[in-house]
């Protein structure tokens, strides 16, 4: 069970320091600059407020993704997922952590790989999804550090399915790739997190990126066998976080959303 509060913290240095966390108040763009239909609302639970947008798919949508992102940036960054899955007939309900965008401040050591309030932030919202909205099924969209977040989740409230782009199997092994830097981590979970994988039993689909050298290939498959009955691999060219970018099969694609939601 993840704790709400951790009172030890691991450090990990080396000679360069640079942010990992870095969060941005002001919007590059609304999903109105995408012709999306959206709204605008606070999620407001404990003292904390998160600014957070419901965007419409044109099709009638029995399917809910919630958007979990990476370090960087608000919302607004991640806007091109967004677009991608609306097209494919999802709503989507993004929304920024505490300490990014128009959600509550938040004292931010920006060295820190992720914090485990941004974890309890996913759990309000996808609480207030179930509570508020009458999908069929209600998933997470988990980007690079959102992934962590994502699977930390699971202990405190139950998703009905992953997408993860940029997938973080083992906290360790992300701090030996991330060479010359200083880190730190909540110290309780980064040891186990591959554990916390290996005991999710919903359907994950696993987006690999064949140039990411930080979550890899093979971090992806590993993913995959714990748990090959429920989780599928979708490889496309590019880097970490390019899945948008990239050209990809949609009938393939396609294929697995449908499999993700029945």
């Amino acid at each position: 069970m993840i704790k709400k509060s951790i009172l030890i913290i691991c450090f990990l240095a080396s000679t360069v320091v640079y942010s990992i966390i870095d969060p941005k108040i002001d919007y590059l763009k609304t999903p109105a600059d995408y012709n999306i239909q959206f709204t605008n609302f606070k999620i407001k639970t404990q003292k904390i407020s998160l600014n957070s947008w419901l965007s419409v798919s044109d099709k009638p949508s029995n399917n809910l993704i919630i958007v979990a992102y990476g370090d960087y940036g608000n919302m607004s960054y991640y806007l091109d997922y967004v677009n991608f899955y609306i097209s494919q007939g999802f709503d989507v309900l993004s929304f920024d952590y505490r300490g990014f965008g128009k959600s509550s401040d938040f004292n931010i050591d920006k060295d820190y790989l992720y914090y485990n309030e941004f974890v309890l932030d996913l759990v309000n919202v996808i609480n207030f999804s179930k509570k508020n909205y009458n999908y069929d099924k209600v998933g997470i969209l988990g980007l690079s550090m959102g992934s962590i977040i994502s699977v930390l989740a699971k202990e405190k409230t139950k998703v009905d399915f992953m997408i993860m782009d940029g997938c973080v199997l083992s906290i360790d092994n992300i701090l030996k790739r991330l060479d010359d830097v200083s880190i730190k981590i909540p110290c309780r979970d980064s040891q186990n997190l591959e554990e916390y994988w290996q005991t999710y039993n919903n359907k994950v689909l696993i987006h690999s990126a064949s140039k990411d050298s930080i979550t890899t290939k093979g971090d992806a498959v590993i993913l995959l066998e714990q748990y090959n009955s429920k989780r599928r691999l979708f490889e496309y060219s590019g880097k970490h976080l390019a899945f948008t970018d990239s050209n990809i099969n949609l009938n393939s694609y396609n294929k697995l959303l449908t499999w993700l939601v029945n």
